[in-house]
């Protein structure tokens, strides 16, 4: 059997709705739930790109052996004095197949998930 199925997110918790970064770096976590059909889900990548769109923070999350269903936590860290304002987030996950399905802010908004932090 051939698994052409990217995985599916179904529900996202961002444990920071907003962080600072004046006196020091700031970090959140982004649990990412989601499910695959055959190979099982690999690992998921969180970006959150600035206001001014000129940065990006990255992080991933390995999911480790792939499995159907999975609950990745994805720790991200923005560095001191950071942009401030609305940080837009997109999430990108991939089966052990290699199939990926992208999320970008709106789709991950309509869906009411996490799609944004701000950063004070």
């Amino acid at each position: 059997m051939t698994d052409n199925t990217p995985p599916t997110i179904h529900a996202a918790q961002l444990n920071y709705a907003a962080i600072g970064t004046a006196a020091n770096p700031g970090t959140a976590t982004l649990t990412v739930y989601a499910s695959d059909d055959l190979s099982g889900v690999d690992y998921a990548v969180a970006t959150w790109t600035s206001p001014s769109g000129d940065k990006t923070v990255t992080a991933q999350a390995n999911c480790r052996p792939p499995n159907i269903a999975a609950a990745l936590a994805i720790a991200a860290t923005w560095p001191q004095y950071t942009e401030t304002g609305t940080w837009q987030l997109s999430i990108r996950i991939v089966d052990a197949a290699g199939n990926q399905a992208m999320y970008d802010t709106a789709t991950l908004a309509g869906a009411n998930l996490p799609a944004s932090i701000t950063v004070t």
